[in-house]
């Protein structure tokens, strides 16, 4: 007691320096922990907002991509849609084909020459076969009721009765065809004609063609007297090989040399869209019974399948040797007859480019085909002058028709 109390002031004032010293060093201890622990909450929060930031990215990413699959995905669905409706269509036409094929025959003739069968009945219409092959050839409606007889009154006249109908009708069966009119002259084409259509309704009929690498030309004529109606200025750039009018007869399509698909109206010629895709002369294009699906051929081997109301390429359809020369719908489907320079002629359905059969025995290089409207026969001719025809059914050949000899 007697030492502390010896201790002088300035002792004593260290002693308390020392205190505070020591105090503040305790303090900013404290404090530096709260600073760093400030620190790594700090960069906690920077680490998961560059989380969230990423994340929001591959969202942003994942909904690009949703969002441009999007009308891929609306276009699938429109095509099982339009697929469904067509299938439907179809189940309808061959139910009443069915239907129509239960009502009995009641008459049935041989032709003079042996050459056709004829049988009418029930149906109030008169069909002809061949007695050869038995291949459909044509049908006869007029009649307002079941056709109780039939009797030929010549080589080509059939004479027929019906069921409450007064009257009784006489039909040529092989009429003569005679020329109604000509359309010609330099006044009114450029170069050659390739292209022909009519209009649905029968009064109109298109014409394309144009000179080589100088420009495509698109007129319309008045089938009742032959006058011309309206050209599409400027139409291609080149050559029209193909034109064809949609199914309603409001528009028509063409294509070219200028490797362009295009559509007009056909009220005023305005120029609707254009289809291009193609790297080579586009040869033939087909509508589709909808009108909402276009198809064209082309020398770059290939098929494509176009949207008609947007322009919008569907789908390609490749596989050929050599140019798709034309091309065709079959029915109101969606499947499609095609000829190419390959010799072959083959058949796709548009829906999904399946290739279901095939047509062979094309000695040449295969310029066109067609198919009646049932797709049952199909023919075609080429480079070797020989028209062949197969049944639609399996491609199986029916008949070739060679040309005539040439006279000495």
């Amino acid at each position: 007691a007697a030492i502390e109390a010896s201790k002088s002031p300035l002792d004593q004032g260290v002693a308390g320096t020392q205190t505070r010293v020591n105090q503040l060093t305790e303090d900013a201890k404290t404090k530096t922990k709260a600073a760093q622990d400030a620190v790594a909450a700090a960069q906690a929060a920077e680490t998961a907002l560059t989380a969230a930031m990423k994340s929001v990215e591959a969202s942003n990413g994942s909904l690009a991509k949703a969002q441009a699959a999007a009308p891929l995905a609306e276009q699938q669905i429109a095509t099982a849609q339009e697929q469904s409706t067509a299938a439907e269509a179809a189940s309808e036409t061959a139910r009443q084909a069915a239907v129509a094929k239960q009502l009995p025959f009641t008459s049935v003739a041989f032709s003079p020459d042996n050459a056709l069968v004829v049988a009418a009945g029930e149906d109030h219409v008169i069909h002809t076969w061949s007695a050869e092959t038995g291949a459909p050839c044509d049908t006869y409606a007029s009649h307002s009721g079941a056709v109780s007889d039939l009797t030929f009154v010549g080589d080509s006249r059939l004479a027929s009765v019906a069921v409450d109908d007064p009257r009784w009708l006489v039909w040529d069966l092989f009429p003569a065809w005679t020329l109604e009119r000509t359309i010609s002259g330099p006044d009114k084409f450029v170069d050659r004609v390739l292209a022909l259509d009519f209009s649905p309704d029968g009064a109109l009929l298109a014409s394309g063609g144009g000179e080589p690498s100088r420009g495509g030309e698109l007129k319309l004529w008045n089938v009742a007297d032959g006058a011309h109606v309206r050209e599409i200025p400027d139409a291609h750039s080149d050559t029209v090989f193909c034109v064809r009018f949609s199914p309603d007869g409001q528009q028509m399509a063409s294509c070219g040399a200028d490797k362009f698909l295009k559509v007009f109206n056909v009220a005023d010629g305005a120029w609707v869209r254009s289809f291009e895709g193609h790297t080579h002369h586009v040869l033939g294009l087909a509508w589709r019974a909808d009108g909402k699906v276009i198809a064209s051929a082309s020398a770059d081997n290939s098929i494509k399948v176009w949207d008609a109301q947007n322009g919008d390429q569907l789908r390609t359809i490749g596989g050929f040797g050599k140019e798709v020369t034309s091309i065709e719908f079959i029915a109101e489907g969606t499947e499609v007859l095609a000829s190419s320079g390959d010799r072959t002629v083959r058949w796709f359905n548009t829906a999904d480019g399946a290739n279901s059969r095939n047509f062979g025995g094309g000695g040449d290089f295969m310029y066109t085909a067609a198919a009646v409207p049932d797709g049952s026969l199909v023919v075609a001719g080429g480079q070797d002058s020989v028209l062949r025809l197969w049944k639609g059914a399996d491609a199986a050949e029916v008949r070739q028709f060679a040309p005539p000899e040439a006279s000495k």
